[in-house]
């Protein structure tokens, strides 16, 4: 290790102080550009694009490496103590059981909702949903006219579950796990910091995010699987665009 990496990542220094403006600066580097550019006008037509999927690979990937290796060298090439082990084909089950706690919350939160609308007149709906009503409408026919549409969307939606994980449990859930605010407040805190990137969703949205985020960190904390989290967040993503069409 060079004397500039010694400087950035002692092992003796970092685990004795908290890397709080480490973690302010990587939220603002790699997250807080795409939240302040939000918008509640969701482009599902952009998941047709090559490109927006290349986009996503070269953007991505670099950023998600980039904290692996800050990880690596802080750990001496130690990243057990963050979960992070090597592939392997039985974590899958582990991966769809979190996925289907997830689905659930979404499914339970809708059936509030519709109920909050029979009953109390309430409406609450998600504007980045596109329906037909709002002139967005997509069917099955637009969505596999390309083959390979499907396969490009299930990778991107991968890849963000990935990343997103790392940073949002994997990171700061270990980081600060000996913080004052103690190990709900770093939950509370994480799943706050990762619902604001869905702001554009609504209320709905929203809520529904902090929801997940906070069962996705119990899962973590639970299970310390890095792999199990991003694999259910990726099919979660990757269910909710393929259902889409059926809102039409």
């Amino acid at each position: 290790m060079d004397v500039y990496n010694s400087i950035l990542f002692s092992t003796k220094n970092q685990h004795k102080k908290l890397p709080f403006i480490e973690a302010i600066l990587l939220f603002l580097v790699f997250f807080f550009p795409g939240y302040y550019y939000q918008s509640s006008q969701f482009s599902f037509g952009v998941m047709f694009s090559s490109d927006f999927h290349l986009s996503n690979l070269i953007f991505t990937v670099p950023q998600a490496a980039l904290m692996l290796y800050i990880l690596h060298v802080r750990n001496n090439g130690q990243l057990g103590r963050y979960g992070i082990h090597p592939f392997r084909i039985s974590i899958l089950p582990a991966g769809l059981v979190t996925f289907l706690g997830v689905f659930l919350i979404t499914m339970t939160l809708g059936a509030i909702i519709r109920l909050a609308g029979i009953y109390g007149g309430i409406e609450l709906i998600n504007p980045a949903i596109p329906t037909a009503a709002r002139g967005g409408g997509i069917d099955y026919a637009t969505l596999f006219a390309s083959p390979h549409i499907p396969f490009f969307i299930l990778i991107t939606c991968l890849i963000i579950g990935y990343f997103e994980e790392l940073y949002f449990r994997v990171y700061l859930l270990t980081e600060f796990s000996a913080s004052p605010a103690g190990t709900a407040g770093i939950v509370g805190i994480s799943s706050l910091l990762f619902a604001l990137g869905h702001v554009y969703q609504g209320l709905v949205g929203t809520l529904g995010t902090f929801l997940i985020g906070t069962f996705l960190a119990y899962r973590y904390l639970r299970r310390h699987s890095w792999h199990e989290i991003a694999i259910a967040h990726g099919l979660y993503n990757f269910t909710m665009v393929m259902l889409i069409p059926a809102l039409n």
